[in-house]
């Protein structure tokens, strides 16, 4: 009988369990760490985004319902261009995940941590200024925030091809 498996000469005894698992870690921290660069346009879109949903909130009350949903309507469909323009470009969005390397899940908690800055700096605002002042705010810091992510992700993503071994080339 002729196997369709190709037959190697290793045996078990071979087969280093420790270099395996490295080797399955490199491959799944391959989507975290090695990805092209950020379109330009992608920070400021995504403060647009947010800075129009909060702002969107001046129309309430002011003229009508019907026409803040038109409003978030159309936000949707932006965000769901620029998702789909920054996929076509990585091909796959890497999940935010225990697979992730623990350089990577840093960088997701400090970005967790300033939305959390950003949310509440935006509500003393609202509740001070209105959201139209609000959304301008949301915009400045979604936008700055994304950069600062940007960079701290570059480094954590650097620092975690370093020690696994992944040539980013």
């Amino acid at each position: 009988m002729v196997s369709g498996m190709e037959s190697t000469d290793a045996r078990a005894d071979d087969v280093d369990p420790a270099a395996r698992l490295r080797d399955l870690e490199r491959v799944e921290a391959l989507p975290y760490v090695v990805y092209p660069k950020t379109p330009w346009w992608f920070m400021p879109a995504m403060g647009a985004y947010m800075g129009g949903i909060v702002a969107s909130y001046e129309l309430f009350g002011r003229f009508h319902n019907l026409l803040q949903l038109g409003v978030l309507v159309v936000l949707t469909a932006f965000l769901g261009a620029v998702v789909t323009a920054v996929k076509s470009r990585y091909g796959a969005f890497p999940a935010l995940s225990r697979n992730a390397p623990p350089e990577i899940r840093g960088a997701y908690r400090r970005a967790f941590t300033g939305l959390a800055v950003v949310a509440v700096v935006v509500a003393a605002v609202w509740l001070w200024a209105g959201p139209g002042t609000a959304g301008i705010v949301m915009f400045v810091l979604i936008t700055g925030g994304d950069v600062l992510y940007e960079a701290h992700y570059a480094t954590a993503a650097s620092q975690a091809r370093v020690r696994l071994g992944i040539d980013a080339a």
